[in-house]
């Protein structure tokens, strides 16, 4: 008898974790897509220059010559985005991502997972991140930046409101 009743606790404190888990990973997954809202950025927050830089260096953590990083002033920011594709344009710090060869599939996937790792490391720094894609009149900017790659995403990074 005492051996059943111990095995119904260990049931029932296994479904216990089970259940609680599921509710962590959800409630995680929430939060982070909260804190990256662009609307609830802190206006008042500047993030620092070494920030930024610990995000470029976390997307050099993959082998990935093809893929370059930029950081862009805010003033040039405007220019790079189409209407409404990044809704924080006023955080300012922001980053521009592209590759600097044609856009095959590998290139993608690995511009893809050099992105992973800046949101990665700016979610460590207790930062959030706006993504933008870089509109079709961008060659201006990439004129006045001297940019010596194509640019396909603009991240615009800053800290969440409370």
């Amino acid at each position: 008898m005492a051996d059943n009743y111990l095995e119904k606790r260990q049931e029932s404190y296994r479904e216990q974790a089970a259940r609680a888990s599921g509710k962590r990973s959800a409630a995680s997954v929430v939060g982070l897509a909260q804190r990256g809202q662009a609307a609830a950025f802190d206006a008042s927050y500047r993030v620092r220059p070494d920030q930024l830089s610990r995000m470029v260096e976390a997307a050099r953590v993959v082998d990935s010559s093809s893929v370059q990083c930029s950081i862009v002033p805010e003033s040039v920011a405007a220019e790079l985005v189409g209407e409404g594709s990044v809704p924080a344009l006023h955080c300012g710090a922001y980053i521009l991502l592209g590759s600097s060869r044609e856009a095959d599939d590998k290139a993608l996937i690995t511009l893809g997972r050099c992105l992973q790792m800046m949101l990665l490391q700016a979610s460590e720094m207790g930062l959030s991140v706006a993504i933008g894609f870089v509109s079709s009149d961008a060659p201006r900017a990439i004129e006045a930046l001297a940019l010596p790659f194509e640019p396909s995403v603009l991240l615009a990074v800053g800290r969440a409101a409370k």
